[in-house]
């Protein structure tokens, strides 16, 4: 209920030569989320904010149904909700119809596949309070663990460390991801709890997640092939694949690297640790160093650190000695920096600062006088973190008013997410047991989209933004575009990532001018040429979350009382400024939000 708009995006995997790696592209929409990694269980939940969630679309059944899912390389189940869920909510597609497909064999929980015992601690149904190991509810003649909703189906249970739970059962199913298939083992979900702000087990714009991790994160109790794997193994492709990120979506590499998308020389890579015992869990590097530009955090004497990289954590979590560490270093730099909102102030504002949650206005030229943040990792594997990203990256809205704020937060474990990832092209080679990480190219980098002549060839293309746009004739080129159509065309269909369906509305139709709307909560309209723009008159508009936050918070934080509201772009999307500087705590921002966005509500 926070006016987010949510809208549907089919995204495929195409090959642009045989031997190739796969191209499927990727899209990111801000929801409401925990930060904390999904796959830690029971743990104290993490920093709620508005955030940015990667997902695609894949097939399941046989024909196939489509199916919206967040990428995770934090675990390695794919779940998504069965037709028969009881409080499944609001999701981006409808629920799995197991009557529909022709390939659904669900997996017995007498069969040998269900290999999860009855009395395991991972045998335990959501939300119940009191309970017997032994209730036959769950129970097989053999103590398999069985569905707590369908006995006679083999069951699964998780349990996230943001509070968000599922269960269901077990079976055999086919899926699809662009052009590749597989059978493969899907959890349905019978029941689900959603976690910290959240009313339900994955956001309304997506249906379920995928797992990108090892096959022991499946165990709940039983355990299986990942989805995922499964589709390397039929289709005979190396276990290797690769994120690349953009503003609104970017590229998913399956099968190999594609250097189009990185700079040449830049690519290393890191080998990973198992977890307890011989068996890999997370994608888990060792840090052996950080420094702040040239600066060392540590000295000799630090003993390192096990680092998680994480798709499915937004922020960066730090444990306190690391984050502690940076301040005192970058701190310790300012008699080079000189004067530099948020870590090297001076006057009223030398008292806030970036490490105490506090948001800033801050100029480009500011931005790029933030020092790099690199982290070493073990085997000599290097990554540059460049202040455009941890100061907020793409998609990362907790501040207010097109503000910036350290993406990074105080934690027990030590996790590189979404907003570390976005600052490079990075590499998970689960066959050779590594990370990679190379120097991306931004996307003004890449090939240009009017190199290709055909839709085809268009959404092939390495940038993810390549779109093909047709008009009213059936005149087609490809050209740069964002989420719903090209900024700088008239396009009557817009095909972004498929030419056979897909089909995008653009300004001119009445769906563009309302998602324009609800992002910048003021009238808009279309030019000519089919570009959204906003009305000459932006004040900011009384009774919105944005509104009332720009007004209040810029009166109430800010050094000027002559505070002004305009919709700009401030690369992470159209979204209400506040004129003059800002300094507001993190924690502070959100209370306010809430407050406003339930008072919307009444």
């Amino acid at each position: 209920g926070m006016g987010l708009l949510f809208h549907s995006v089919l995204l495929v995997a195409v090959a642009h030569a045989v031997a190739d790696p796969l191209i499927l592209p990727l899209h990111r929409q801000q929801v409401q989320q925990s930060s904390l990694r999904r796959n830690l269980r029971r743990e104290d939940q993490g920093l709620l904010a508005t955030a940015s969630l990667l997902f695609t679309e894949i097939g399941v059944g046989t024909p196939p149904q489509i199916m919206r899912v967040q990428l995770d390389t934090g675990s390695s189940t794919l779940f998504v909700p069965s037709d028969s869920c009881l409080n499944c909510g609001t999701h981006a597609f409808a629920a799995f119809n197991p009557a529909l497909s022709t390939s659904y064999a669900p997996i017995s929980c007498s069969s040998a596949e269900c290999t999860g015992r009855c009395d395991s601690e991972a045998c335990y149904p959501i939300g119940q309070t009191t309970f017997e190991e032994d209730d036959d509810r769950l129970c097989s003649s053999s103590a398999a663990c069985c569905s707590f909703n369908y006995r006679t189906y083999c069951g699964v249970y998780d349990t996230y460390g943001d509070g968000s739970g599922a269960q269901g059962y077990l079976t055999k199913e086919s899926i699809t991801m662009g052009n590749l298939s597989a059978t493969a083992t899907v959890a349905l979900v019978l029941n689900e709890e959603g976690g910290s702000g959240q009313s339900q087990f994955e956001p309304p714009v997506v249906d379920g997640i995928m797992g990108l991790a090892f096959r022991p994160l499946t165990c709940s109790p039983t355990c299986f092939d990942t989805a995922f794997s499964s589709l390397f193994t039929a289709n005979n492709l190396p276990f290797i694949f690769a994120f690349y990120f953009t503003v609104d979506g970017g590229a998913l590499v399956l099968g190999g690297n594609d250097d189009r998308y990185y700079e040449s020389g830049t690519l290393s890579y890191a080998s990973l640790k198992p977890g307890q015992g011989s068996e890999y869990l997370y994608y888990t590097v060792g840090v052996s160093n950080l420094a702040v530009g040239s600066q060392d955090v540590f000295d000799s004497t630090w003993t390192g650190s096990d680092a998680i990289v994480d798709s499915g954590t937004t922020l960066v979590l730090l444990p306190d000695e690391i984050l502690e560490g940076i301040a005192i270093t970058m701190a310790a730099e300012c008699s080079t920096i000189g004067n530099l909102p948020g870590l090297c102030a001076s006057g009223s504002l030398s008292q806030y600062n970036i490490f105490d949650g506090y948001c800033f206005q801050l100029s480009d030229s500011d931005v790029d006088r933030y020092p790099d943040i690199v982290f070493k990792f073990d085997g000599g594997m290097t990554a540059r973190w460049k202040a455009r990203y941890y100061l907020g990256g793409y998609a990362i809205s907790f501040c207010p008013n097109g503000g910036y704020g350290l993406v990074a937060q105080k934690q027990d474990n030590f996790v590189l997410g979404d907003a570390f990832m976005q600052g490079f092209y990075v590499v998970f080679d689960a066959d050779n047991k590594r990370v990679g990480i190379a120097n991306k190219k931004e996307t003004e980098e890449l090939e240009s989209c009017s190199a290709h002549k055909s839709c085809a060839n268009c959404t092939t293309s390495a940038s993810p933004n390549c779109g093909w746009c047709e008009d009213d004739s059936g005149n087609g080129q490809c050209v740069p575009g964002g989420e719903l159509a090209a900024q700088s065309q008239s396009c009557s269909l817009w095909f972004k990532g498929q030419c056979s369906t897909g089909k995008q509305p653009e300004c001119k139709h009445g769906d563009g001018v309302k998602y324009l709307g609800d992002v910048c909560n003021n009238t808009c309209t279309c030019t000519s040429t089919g570009i959204y723009t906003c009305d000459n008159v932006i004040d900011c508009l009384p009774g919105t979350v944005e509104g009332t936050a720009c007004s209040m918070l810029g009166a109430l934080y800010t050094e000027t009382n002559n505070i002004g509201c305009e919709c700009s772009d401030t690369r992470r999307g159209l979204k209400w400024k506040c004129a003059g500087a800002v300094v507001v705590p993190n924690a502070a921002i959100f209370m306010l939000l809430l407050l406003f966005a339930a008072v919307s509500l009444l």
